[in-house]
């Protein structure tokens, strides 16, 4: 179908709107980002629509030293006659620039993929269907352009078709991820971290990896702000020495964006309960963890009588009970030591004699 006259002058109109924002101060252009320094906000071939000069701390920006250099940064700080910018994903901010270099603020994010397959079709288009029109266009140096126009047409088109009513009013928010608590809870029959965050214009998409020590850990729970995860076996020893893991997140979030966490979670321990219960030793583990606890009976068979020794280790389960019968003598002792925080307990009960 030819495109009239009409449509072509409108086109070509609109193109030298957006492009001379590049070189005179007009309050409406398109420019495409190039580089992640904004992600997870704005990303790599996403289209920003500048509307107007106005703008505040928060607000995105548009500057240029020329026409072929621009920045798409955060405004962090405002002068009198100058400006700092910021983009979300750097660790610094760009220095001062004069405010006379802002071309205007950024209104509406296209995403890429809203305009990069309808941009990839319309080129299928030409090429297989209208070959032979583009060939001859080709052929005249006015009409050289004519690809172009269209494709930046379809470009300001897609970006007002997404934009709902007034879109230029569109705040475009700033994400954070900050930590909300972390720890150690119980989960079924085995201990596990729980992670918390307080996300602002961002959400937890994936979870890649959790390690503990270390070592992998099993996902049990992920949702938008949380997770929860298995400490693995592995490692039990070493919250039982120190009383405290490392623990390393790796997360996907909304838009691209990347979590990369490493924090200290702090094991609620309890000392096992020793008690003569009716004549026997009762052992009980409060913890999620499993507790080795070393017992040795001493007994004789009459006083004055060198002391006889029988030490045995025991597995205490994971908040488990265990019950044990003293020898059959008229003296008996019994001692139980056990590690908890890295420091060795002891309980000795007199259990007969």
């Amino acid at each position: 179908m030819k495109v009239s006259a009409l449509a072509l002058y409108a086109l070509l109109v609109l193109l030298i709107l957006s492009l001379l924002a590049r070189f005179l101060p007009v309050p409406f252009g398109l420019f495409t980002v190039v580089s992640g320094s904004m992600e997870p906000s704005i990303r790599p071939l996403d289209i920003a629509v500048v509307a107007g000069r106005s703008y505040s701390v928060g607000d995105v920006v548009v500057w240029c030293t020329s026409p072929f250099f621009c920045v798409l940064h955060r405004v962090v700080e405002a002068g009198d006659g100058w400006v700092v910018t910021k983009g979300d994903a750097n660790p610094v901010p760009d220095p001062k620039v004069p405010d006379v270099l802002v071309k205007g603020k950024v209104a509406l994010v296209v995403p890429r993929e809203a305009w990069l397959a309808p941009a990839g079709l319309y080129l299928a288009y030409l090429l297989v269907k209208k070959r032979r029109e583009v060939a001859r266009a080709l052929s005249g140096a006015a009409a050289l352009y004519g690809p172009l126009v269209a494709y930046m047409l379809l470009l300001l088109l897609t970006s007002l078709a997404l934009a709902p009513g007034s879109s230029f009013s569109t705040t475009l928010k700033k994400p954070g991820v900050y930590l909300s608590r972390v720890e150690a809870v119980k989960a079924g029959e085995r201990c596990a971290i729980l992670i918390v965050y307080y996300l602002e214009n961002v959400n937890l998409f994936r979870v890649l990896e959790v390690r503990v020590q270390g070592v992998e850990a099993r996902v049990l729970e992920a949702g938008s702000k949380n997770l929860l995860a298995e400490i693995p076996e592995e490692v039990e020893d070493v919250a039982l020495q120190k009383g405290r893991l490392n623990v390393t997140v790796a997360a996907q979030l909304t838009r691209m964006g990347r979590l990369s966490g490493s924090y200290t979670v702090f094991v609620p321990l309890r000392e096992p309960l020793v008690r003569l219960e009716n004549g026997s030793l009762v052992l009980e583990n409060p913890n999620c963890f499993p507790l080795k606890v070393n017992v040795t009976w001493e007994w004789a068979e009459r006083a004055g009588e060198m002391w006889r020794y029988e030490p045995r280790t025991y597995r205490l389960e994971r908040e488990g009970r265990l019950r044990l019968e003293p020898p059959d003598k008229p003296y008996v002792y019994v001692t139980v030591t056990y590690r908890v925080w890295g420091v060795e307990k002891l309980v000795r009960l007199r259990v007969r004699g």
